[in-house]
């Protein structure tokens, strides 16, 4: 009769060979990476259908947002047919000391993601951050694109004080000089309110304004930033 303490031994073994076998081939597929390949050309591919996402925290006295959008590029690799997917995330980062009024200290920040996708065997090449310039080119004949889901809003409590973070994005396609680009707009609103209600509320806008180019035929897509703002909402 096998005894329960042998049943536990052997269940044990299995369990741990079963996570070795697991582990191994993902610490293969790891050291597998290679870089990005450089492209012949990319063109701009659209957005999936909810490309946002948006948090703020609040941290002693401070709050941070961390907004993103992801978009696809379709590329083909120098010198062959192969194509692969370059997959872009913008992230926004808004820190703000909460004082009890609005517009406060702010400051806002640009990081720009890039992972490459081989799509005949749908992995993973690798995945880099990239500069994010300054200078925005000066659009005309813009077209505005769909987007299903363009607000998002939070709210958390940081000094005794209900303090609300929204967005509302849109996105167009813009004739510049230098070429066609697609150019997303953030409007940012940021209000405190005193659940107390003794206090009036405050409030603040922001514009973000983003480029990246539609075409690509020299290096990786490039993102460029400039933020208006904050300043208080006229009322």
């Amino acid at each position: 009769m096998v005894k329960t303490s042998e049943i536990l031994a052997i269940a044990t073994a299995i369990v741990v060979l079963s996570a070795f076998s697991f582990s191994a081939p993902l610490l293969r597929a790891a050291s597998a990476l290679t870089p990005i390949p450089s492209p012949a050309s990319c063109q701009y591919a659209g957005h999936p259908l909810e490309p946002l996402s948006q948090t703020t925290v609040a941290v002693g006295s401070f709050t941070v947002t961390k907004h993103a959008e992801k978009e696809f590029y379709d590329c083909i690799i120098s010198g062959t047919t192969t194509h692969y997917i370059l997959d872009t995330t913008t992230w926004t980062t808004i820190r703000e000391n909460v004082t009890g009024a609005e517009p406060n200290p702010t400051t806002v920040s640009n990081g720009f993601v890039e992972c490459a996708k081989d799509k005949a065997h749908a992995t993973v090449y690798s995945c880099q951050t990239e500069a994010v310039g300054s200078s925005l080119a000066t659009t005309n004949g813009c077209t505005q694109l769909p987007l299903a889901y363009p607000q998002w809003m939070d709210t958390v409590v940081v000094n005794g004080l209900a303090k609300t973070v929204e967005s509302q994005k849109e996105l167009f396609r813009c004739a510049t000089p230098n070429g066609p680009v697609i150019q997303e707009l953030v409007i940012w609103t940021f209000i405190l309110d005193d659940p107390t209600g003794t206090t009036a509320s405050s409030y603040a806008y922001a514009i973000e304004t983003c480029q990246k180019p539609v075409t690509i035929t020299t290096g990786l897509p490039l993102l460029s930033c400039a933020v208006t703002g904050p300043v208080p909402l006229i009322h």
